[in-house]
Formats: structure tokens, C-alpha cells, sequence
């Protein structure tokens, strides 16, 4: 099973993906929590990929757990 064809593999190679997201909720929400509240929670050391939502919840308001 081919994806890319030889004559589409010629114009990957100057690809580059630049996505921003300039709207409101990222702006004025997203931002302020990720920077105020989950840096806080979470390790510099941890990679990003492995910080979830759920995950994110689920150490935030985890029950205690002492025996």
C-alpha cells in the first residue's frame, strides 16, 4: 500500500507545519490555565504527550489514597 506517491514525495520535503490558534478561548482560558495551574501539577521532566485531560483531572482531584 502506497501513501505517498514519488512525484508528492518530492514536495514534502519543504513542508513545515506552523499552526497558531489565535481565538478567544486559547487566548483568555487555555493559556492562563496551562501556565498558572498545570505547570504547578506536572514535572518539567514529563513529556507533554503523557499529560492528558483525564489524566490531568484524575491527579487534580484524586481521592487520598493513604491506607
Amino acid at each position: 500500500m502506497v501513501y505517498i506517491r514519488q512525484k508528492q514525495l518530492a514536495g514534502l520535503h519543504p513542508y513545515k507545519y506552523a499552526g497558531v490558534d489565535h481565538s478567544l478561548v486559547s487566548r483568555y482560558i487555555l493559556k492562563p490555565f496551562y501556565t498558572n495551574v498545570a505547570i504547578k501539577c506536572f514535572p518539567m521532566s514529563m513529556a507533554p504527550n503523557a499529560v492528558s485531560p483525564r489524566r490531568f483531572c484524575r491527579t487534580c482531584h484524586a481521592p487520598n489514597l493513604q491506607g
